[in-house]
């Protein structure tokens, strides 16, 4: 066998890795060494799709009021519906919470809120 050109090799190697992966392009990052040399190159475009993402569900969720009744019970409430904040979260405030369809009651920070 002749030594293969580099063009050779080049198209025999994307045939290869598309036969391989073109059913799911994802699992070419199982190979060693490609997620960490992907993870460096794509690092900014993928900070920026996540930061993305979570704007995009800041902006979907319906901010609550959180309000306390007459025996000093502090509640959470999105309209009508109201719930009773569990003790460990009686220190919230109204900027500190949304509510998200997907998630439930979430704080700022993206963590959730336990209620009773």
């Amino acid at each position: 066998m002749k030594q293969p050109t580099q063009e050779e090799f080049d198209l025999a190697l994307f045939d290869l890795v598309r036969e391989m992966y073109d059913n799911n392009p994802a699992d070419i990052l199982t190979v060693p060494g490609v997620y960490e040399i992907m993870a460096e190159y794509l690092n900014n475009e993928v900070l920026e799709r996540i930061e993305e993402e979570q704007a995009e569900d800041m902006e979907e969720a319906t901010w609550i009021t959180i309000f306390e009744d007459e025996q000093g019970q502090r509640w959470i409430s999105d309209s009508d519906d109201k719930e009773i904040l569990a003790d460990s979260e009686s220190d919230l405030t109204e900027s500190d919470v949304f509510y998200s369809e997907t998630e439930g009651y979430i704080h700022s920070d993206g963590t959730p809120i336990m209620t009773k």
